[in-house]
């Protein structure tokens, strides 16, 4: 579910915080994603879904037209799924999150109805991504379900794994292997899937058509359906291997996962093994096992994504006539 080049430098120059030790939230996994609560312009609760892989926050149309934000046209955007969608820019005055306070907050304004209407999602308001996280150290809880921003050093247990990353255009990369090539992959807490190939690695390491199930509808992105071959492969990150991790190579003709140079994604699906600490400012990600690390992958053997249309179901993305 992504959106890049949602703010530019000039917008996040523009971001104002107060101030804050650290503030904790609790969010609830819907459908392999962390949605948390938060007030915006002094209304709420909305329900945001917190996202390292957008580059921005992202508000639903009916969401801006509650708050009467002005909007200005902004053109097309992408991410994956190969088409673009049109989408407009506005301000809040006032974003409330974790405790903490965001003033003139810059915010895309995208119509994600199809994400939410095919995926299932009930009542969700937007997404929150780089330009709230960028200046925190930001603690995953998976144990307890629960967000921190801090703005000092989060405690860790003893043998916790620190692994440097960089960020490149609002997101996090780190390094990986899977099934032993090393490659470079994003963190992406908007994926709900475990680890995601992008295009050029998968071609040119021939991960395509060998194995698992061929040409799965396997998500919905601001760019529409996400086809892609599924099977296993062992990853190692976070100073551990973990074998037998469900894996789509993406089939995307165009788009982010089309046009990417890196490796892949890792998604909630894989993240949520580990807790983890991911300290923007030191560009550093702290992590150990959670109470899912030893769950097994599962993927559903039917190979079908049913989604309903008015009086109408659909299944593999076609449109219901």
């Amino acid at each position: 579910m992504k959106s890049r080049a949602l703010v530019n430098a000039a917008l996040l120059a523009a971001l104002a915080v107060q101030p804050a030790y650290a503030a904790s939230v609790p969010f609830t996994l819907v459908d392999n994603r962390i949605v948390v609560q938060a007030n915006l312009n002094g209304i709420g609760p909305f329900r945001m879904i917190v996202d390292t892989g957008s580059s921005g926050t992202t508000l639903m149309p009916s969401v801006a037209k509650r708050l009467h934000l002005a909007m200005k046209p902004f053109g097309p955007i992408g991410g994956a799924g190969k088409r673009q969608v049109n989408a407009s820019l506005a301000t809040l005055d006032r974003v409330r999150v974790a405790g903490e306070t965001f003033s003139h907050l810059p915010v895309t304004v995208v119509d994600m109805s199809e994400i939410v209407k095919n995926i299932g999602f009930t009542n969700i308001d937007g997404i929150i991504g780089y330009d709230v996280l960028r200046s925190y150290r930001v603690g995953f809880d998976m144990d307890r379900d629960v967000l921190t921003l801090s703005r000092t050093a989060l405690p860790h247990p003893a043998g916790a794994h620190p692994a440097p990353f960089i960020v490149r255009n609002t997101l996090i990369y780190l390094p990986a292997t899977i099934d032993g090539l090393a490659g470079t992959v994003m963190l992406d807490t908007g994926d709900r899937s475990s680890l995601t190939l992008f295009h050029r690695f998968a071609a040119n390491n021939g991960f395509y058509h060998v194995r698992g199930v061929p040409n799965a509808l396997t998500g919905f992105g601001i760019g529409g359906p996400i086809f892609a071959d599924v099977f296993r492969t062992n990853v190692g990150v976070f100073g551990k291997t973990i074998p037998n991790v469900i894996t789509r190579a993406s089939l995307d003709t165009g788009g982010f996962f089309y046009t990417s140079p890196n490796a892949g994604s890792i998604g909630i699906g894989l993240m949520k093994r580990f807790d983890a600490i991911v300290d923007y400012p030191s560009r550093t990600i702290t992590t150990w096992p959670s109470r899912y690390y030893s769950m097994s992958d599962r993927y559903d053997p039917a190979g079908m994504w049913v989604a309903r249309s008015g009086n109408r179901i659909c299944r593999k993305g076609r449109r219901c006539g």
